[in-house]
């Protein structure tokens, strides 16, 4: 299947109805398709969605961006 067909599959919901069961096999996964988290992976994300973004204390002049990852630790 041509490069174009399979965008226009993946962008066009009534083409892609148009295409054979045979057709829609070959289609690859569309790259931002919808994934599925776990129960441990939500918790983090819903953690990390409840601490504060930003804060700065002047007279200590101590940074806290509100999460632990490599840039902001």
């Amino acid at each position: 299947m041509k490069k174009e067909h399979v965008i226009r599959a993946w962008r066009d919901p009534e083409y892609r109805a148009s295409l054979s069961a045979a057709e829609r096999d070959l289609l690859p996964a569309h790259p931002a398709a919808l994934i599925e988290l776990n129960e441990a992976e939500l918790g983090k994300l819903a953690a990390a969605a409840t601490k504060p973004p930003f804060t700065y204390t002047r007279s200590t002049a101590v940074y806290s961006y509100g999460c632990d990852c490599i840039c902001c630790v």
